[in-house]
């Protein structure tokens, strides 16, 4: 059996942000601040999204969440699902401690569960999962 993944859904950054937002609330990451940068991304290559973790101090949570809007268009992926995983990062990397890399499996498990309830409270019709 292979893996399903949801198609490609069209999103805007302020969809994006207002995603960011609930799954802050819904992961209990009220306390970070997440910055947002919609499009392309320089430091990794083939990537429709990436985290990246950044605490100056024991109180002091930062995260920054890229997300390529054209790529997930390009490799028909779902930018919502990839907004839900990157934020599953920053709980498990930032709040969580886990050794970046190896939460991977963790934020694949979840991604979709946090879409679907995501796309319950917005009112968005979910895209279907495909092989």
């Amino acid at each position: 059996m292979s893996i399903k993944d949801r198609g490609y859904q069209k999103v805007t950054k302020a969809q994006a942000r207002k995603c960011i937002n609930w799954c802050k609330e819904r992961l209990n990451l009220r306390d970070w601040d997440i910055t947002l940068k919609w499009g392309p991304i320089d430091d990794e290559e083939d990537c429709l999204g990436y985290t990246y973790i950044r605490t100056s101090g024991p109180w002091t949570f930062r995260a920054f969440v890229s997300v390529d809007p054209e790529s997930c268009r390009n490799e028909n992926s779902n930018a919502y699902v990839t907004v839900c995983h990157e934020m599953i990062h920053v709980l498990t990397v930032g709040k969580c401690k886990i050794t970046p890399g190896s939460d991977e499996h963790v934020a694949r498990a979840f991604e979709d569960f946090l879409y679907v309830d995501y796309c319950k409270f917005a009112g968005i019709e979910k895209v279907k999962l495909e092989d």
